[in-house]
């Protein structure tokens, strides 16, 4: 059996009582140097950056992150959501998005 990570080769040990050494981990990858950061793009000093890369679905947790974008926003002014993926979930976020003026 292969996972995706630790955390969901411990949960598949347990939940199907397999072997451990049944097991492999084969984690998601990411080829990091795709992806250079533009200086210039950066928020000013003092913010905080919240990035959020993942499908933009439930399983995902996405509807705890579209609950609690709001009150984040409220109390922190400066902080500044980074999100990328899409997904089953767009449309909610995108509402609230334009709901709370954001």
């Amino acid at each position: 059996m292969i996972a995706v990570s630790n955390a969901v080769r411990e949960n598949g040990i347990i939940r199907s009582a397999a072997p451990p050494n049944k097991y492999s981990v084969i984690p998601n990858a990411i080829d990091s140097s795709k992806f250079k950061a533009d200086p210039s793009k950066r928020n000013p000093i003092g913010t905080i950056n919240i990035v959020f890369m993942a499908r933009v679905t439930y399983r995902k947790g996405v509807d705890l992150l579209i609950s609690l974008i709001p009150r984040i926003c409220k109390k922190y002014p400066k902080a500044y959501f980074i999100i990328g993926g899409n997904g089953d979930s767009e449309k909610e976020l995108a509402f609230m998005v334009d709901k709370c003026q954001l």
